[in-house]
């Protein structure tokens, strides 16, 4: 599994101020997997409940017969988007384990 590094858009003008003085920002990261198709389709679907709002998430097809699920999660601070990403890889995480058991049966 890779990821992506996570990256901060802090907006610095002048509509972006609360009263507070601060500044709106936004964090953001990627999650991306890479494997089988049908894999994918299963983690996609083990994460589809898991609080669709905090994240979109889609799979792209490869030219090599691969396919990425990738799994990008949008949040207002930086531990609000790592509380996401944590459940987000404990399902996959769970879900992968799951389909390995089953394959070895």
């Amino acid at each position: 599994m890779l990821g992506r590094a996570p990256r901060c858009v802090a907006d610095r003008s002048s509509d972006s101020r609360s009263g507070s003085g601060h500044f709106v920002s936004e964090v953001e990261t990627e999650i991306v997997w890479t494997g089988e198709l049908r894999r994918a389709e299963i983690l996609l679907a083990a994460i589809s409940p898991d609080d669709p709002d905090t994240f979109d998430a889609l799979i792209v097809a490869n030219s090599d017969g691969t396919a990425d699920l990738r799994i990008t999660v949008k949040g207002e601070s930086l531990a609000s988007v790592r509380a996401t990403v944590d459940d987000l890889l404990a399902c996959l995480g769970a879900a992968e384990s799951s389909l390995d058991v089953l394959s070895d049966s």
